[in-house]
């Protein structure tokens, strides 16, 4: 996947699952809060890799894993969740209501799969 977009995974999935995360722990909140200035533009770049992987996860169907249209989809849906505020003009207010309830579960799918795209 390249460590890029890990680590653009990683910072997604912390913003997106940062209540849950600041639930368990106050110093991880105090990590977290210098992220969140920056989280729009997390989420479009976000948004548009998760386009780009799944577009690519598409071209090269038969070499394609199930893992990678999940991590595309993770990506496309925490972006346009992190990035609604950029991203108003082009997204349904409807779409972020039905994704909103289960932001903090990909936020947990997003670091899962950023750590294990470092071991793999």
């Amino acid at each position: 996947m390249g460590i890029v977009y890990t680590i653009l995974m990683f910072l997604l999935g912390v913003l997106g699952a940062a209540n849950l995360i600041a639930a368990k722990s106050s110093a991880a909140a105090d990590l977290i809060k210098p992220l969140r200035p920056i989280q729009g533009y997390l989420g479009v770049a976000g948004f548009v890799v998760g386009v780009y992987w799944l577009i690519q996860c598409v071209l090269h169907l038969g070499s394609t894993s199930v893992i990678s249209f999940v991590t595309a989809g993770t990506m496309m849906a925490l972006g346009l969740l992190m990035g609604v505020g950029i991203l108003k003009a082009f997204v349904s207010e409807s779409l972020v209501e039905k994704l909103s309830p289960y932001q903090g579960v990909l936020g947990v799918v997003a670091i899962v799969l950023a750590i294990w795209s470092l071991i793999a």
